[in-house]
């Protein structure tokens, strides 16, 4: 564990402890300092890595990718009502486009990630 209670993980996702234990999201705390908001978005930003550092390990072929943050989000919230909150660089919007907006870019990302991740078999 870090010093706030997750599971520590080097920058290719990987226990300094456990070797072959993996974690992403919410749950993974980096050793490096690298700050890592608790937001869906960086977790699905880690799946490639994570994907990718499990194979090297799993097959002893390949060299594990370190995972780099992104500098930041836009972070769309849904009210429940048809509309939205975001938040962008220290400003804040509210409304049906942010809702919108919103939707879009799920959609997007669901038809995207539908199409790139092939099943597991």
């Amino acid at each position: 564990m870090d010093a706030r209670g997750y599971l520590a993980v080097r920058e290719t996702l990987e226990s300094p402890s456990h070797p072959g234990l993996f974690a992403a999201g919410d749950c993974a705390g980096f050793l490096s300092g690298q700050h890592v908001p608790k937001a869906g978005v960086y977790a699905v930003r880690q799946g490639p890595v994570l994907r990718h550092n499990l194979h090297v390990f799993l097959t002893g072929t390949g060299t594990p990718r370190p995972y780099r943050a992104q500098s930041g989000f836009l972070s769309l919230l849904n009210a429940g009502d048809g509309t939205a909150v975001g938040a962008w660089k220290g400003l804040a919007f509210h409304g049906r486009a942010m809702w919108r907006l919103k939707d879009f870019i799920d959609g997007r990302f669901m038809e995207r990630f539908q199409r790139l991740a092939p099943p597991l078999t």
